[in-house]
């Protein structure tokens, strides 16, 4: 299982170090995986649910016209045999009653023993114009016509065979058509074949009339609509509105002697096709059910080393650099997981080198600007040794009459006074673009114009003289009540060019000034009273009209030949 191991020797951050707000997911990559899984097995599922469909219902729908066209074709048949066996006894009566060798007693004597081993069940004799002569009537006598008809003449849908004798006819031997084996062979193909089908097989004659019909009685005019029995030479099958069937000519003879229609209703004739679709659509539903359900459970596997890269990667946002992620696969996202880990590692490194860079920093700010701090933690500053001349200003201030202070003092004490004072000058120094050169004893030195170049560098120092004494002042209060002592400052400022840069040796160097400038910065600091500021007249042209000076005369100073007018700010 995937998990982000936190080693216990690694140090927590703080609790109030809360990652970034995630981003919400509208459309999850896991939901995205489940419905493509779906998607990718029900497509082809769908397709070939489809092809199988069409091919199904081609071979259901074929099968049902074959079956209709074979029976229509089996009716016809039978009704063909019947139709020439018929045939073939009447021509045998035409020609015994056109034998003029016979005598009248004689032809009618084989006429009737040939009608009693026939199928037929009614013969008649027509005379040249149609009048019936005589007939034979299965279990009548000869010269009876059939009880439920008196014929006057041959009708036109009965069969009938020529009497000819030499090339005259005198006559016609008729029969109706043989339709009673037609029906018994109708009714065993009902049986046999549409009984379970609810259909229909019927035999309708040339004028349209239904001569026979077995099976469930259905109508028939759809089936026949825009078709002639009498012109039709082969099947014809259709789908009409409830019912699927095939009207199929009896044989070729002319004239013709009907069709044979087989109809079938359209939902029994297509059932299997129906199940069929039920069938595949159930099993299609239930392929792609099971294949949404395996694509969610390979989903979530998938999408679990991801979630965990993600909590991992707030984990980092957070600036939590001591977690580890773990996810235990051989593919990319294991490697990914790998890869974020050693980042961590790295960023922890990177972390901890620049909390030391800032802590390098911070402690460099006490003794430099923050810029040049900056510059010199981030390895920006020139550290080689050597220095370049510059225009500046250089600033002493001395805690007068230290010493004796210091004797009625503990050790402690005065320690705790310096490092206040000193952090109050320095926070001044700074304020004003200042850099605290080195504290001497109980004075510091400060320069202003470096490292970095500032045009108004001599009435920064001033400013900040000023604040050195207000403040200093305020402070006293609280000095006089903690160590029943008060602090005055002498400060000596002077502006004049001096080597700036790094002075020492490869092992230890300060950032400092050397030059006339600084010494004679220190000989007015050595000249000041207590909470007075003492500037050379180059500081006072430098520093500008935003002052208050007043000159104290000139002196000479060691170190110089001429004589220097010093002046006095008043604050």
């Amino acid at each position: 299982m995937p998990c982000v191991e936190t080693p216990a020797d690694v140090r927590t951050p703080p609790k109030d170090a809360s990652p970034p707000r995630a981003r919400s997911v509208s459309f999850p990559l896991r939901l995205k995986l489940t419905l493509f899984g779906g998607l990718l097995a029900a497509c082809p599922l769908l397709l070939a649910g489809w092809l199988l469909l069409d091919v199904n219902e081609e071979t259901v729908r074929r099968s049902a016209l074959q079956l209709q066209i074979a029976l229509a074709d089996d009716l016809g048949r039978t009704l063909e045999r019947e139709v020439q066996s018929a045939q073939d006894d009447l021509r045998a009566m035409a020609e015994t009653l056109a034998d003029p060798q016979l005598s009248d007693d004689v032809r009618l004597e084989t006429c009737s023993r040939l009608f009693d081993s026939s199928g037929l069940d009614e013969v008649q004799v027509f005379d040249a114009a149609g009048h019936v002569i005589d007939g034979f009537v299965r279990g009548g006598e000869s010269g009876e016509v059939p009880p439920a008809t008196t014929l006057t003449r041959l009708p036109d849908d009965w069969l009938s065979v020529p009497i000819r004798v030499g090339a005259q006819q005198t006559g016609q031997v008729a029969t109706p058509f043989p339709l009673a084996p037609v029906r018994r062979r109708a009714e065993s193909l009902a049986r046999a074949h549409l009984s379970l089908l609810e259909g229909t097989i019927a035999l309708v004659r040339a004028n349209g009339d239904i001569a026979v019909q077995a099976g469930r009685p259905m109508s028939l005019d759809e089936a026949l609509r825009d078709l002639d029995p009498a012109t039709l030479r082969s099947p014809v099958s259709s789908e009409i509105a409830d019912a699927v069937a095939t009207v199929a000519p009896l044989g070729d003879s002319e004239p013709s002697l009907g069709v044979a229609v087989v109809s079938v209703p359209r939902r029994i004739a297509f059932r299997s096709l129906s199940r069929m679709r039920r069938i595949v659509g159930i099993g299609i539903g239930v392929a792609i059910v099971v294949s949404l359900m395996l694509a969610a459970v390979f989903a979530r596997l998938l999408t679990a080393p991801i979630r965990t890269l993600s909590a991992f990667a707030s984990e980092l946002a957070g600036r939590r650099f001591d977690r580890r992620v773990h996810i235990a696969s051989r593919d990319e996202l294991g490697a990914l997981a790998e890869d974020l880990s050693v980042a961590a590692e790295t960023l922890e490194s990177s972390e901890a080198r620049v909390r030391e860079e800032e802590a390098i920093r911070a402690d460099l700010e006490r003794f430099l600007p923050a810029e040049l701090a900056r510059r010199v933690a981030s390895r920006e500053h020139d550290m080689q040794l050597g220095g370049q001349r510059l225009p500046i200003t250089v600033l002493f201030a001395d805690v007068v009459a230290f010493t004796p202070l210091t004797s009625r003092l503990p050790p402690e004490e005065v320690v705790a006074i310096l490092n206040e004072l000193f952090t109050l000058l320095t926070e001044v120094v700074f304020r004003h673009s200042g850099t605290v050169d080195k504290f001497l004893g109980d004075a510091v030195m400060a320069l202003f114009g470096a490292p970095e170049p500032n045009e108004a560098h001599a009435a920064d120092a001033l400013r900040a003289a000023e604040d050195m004494l207000a403040f200093v002042e305020a402070a006293n209060t609280g000095w006089e009540k903690r160590f029943g002592v008060r602090i005055q400052l002498a400060i000596g400022v002077h502006t004049g060019e001096a080597v700036v840069g790094n002075l020492g040796s490869d092992v230890r160097m300060e950032y400092t000034a050397i030059g006339e400038a600084v010494n004679l910065a220190a000989r007015l600091e050595s000249m000041a009273r207590p909470h007075q500021i003492l500037v050379s007249g180059a500081t006072r042209l430098a520093a500008g009209d935003g002052f208050e000076f007043v000159s104290v005369g000139e002196h000479h100073l060691a170190g110089h030949a001429a004589a220097m007018e010093l002046f006095e700010v008043r604050t």
